[in-house]
């Protein structure tokens, strides 16, 4: 049987996300399953992408058409991270998120130039979110009452 490769590919940098030229920039799955990355954001000098990759499970990952790199392992190891929405801001990423079946629906703030990552909230449950501008709107409840 042969290995299927998955291959991740630069994409235009140019704000289209289906460029004419492909390049290679690191295979982070050599498996049959592949990375199957998604949810791909344009920002910055980066392109941010949910994949899954032997050593980390899924994960956010970011991309300059050089290298690439796991922005966090949030779930440590080969255990994957739900993300749920991806929002890009001027300066940072916001991204919701659950480690696992047992935490709660998670808000991180993420530093374009830094890769400074910050635990912004916790949610018991999450159902959408809509990004205008600089402000963040999104239906999500507490312990205590609905936000």
């Amino acid at each position: 049987m042969q290995i299927v490769k998955t291959l991740l590919f630069t994409l235009s940098f140019l704000g289209c996300y289906l460029a004419n030229t492909q390049t290679l920039v690191q295979d982070i799955n050599d498996v049959i399953v592949g990375s199957q990355p998604h949810s791909l954001i344009s920002s910055e000098d980066h392109v941010y992408f949910i994949a899954d990759s032997d050593e980390y499970g899924k994960e956010l990952f970011r991309t300059d058409g050089q290298t690439t790199e796991v922005v966090r392992d949030f779930s440590e190891g080969e255990r994957s991270t739900d993300v749920y929405r991806i929002h890009d801001f001027e300066d940072h990423l916001l991204v919701f998120l659950k480690r696992d079946k047992i935490r709660d629906v998670e808000l991180w703030k993420i530093m374009h130039d830094s890769k400074e990552v910050t635990l912004l909230r916790s949610f018991s449950s999450f159902s959408r979110s809509y990004a205008s501008e600089n402000a963040l709107y999104f239906f999500a409840t507490t312990n205590e009452r609905t936000v």
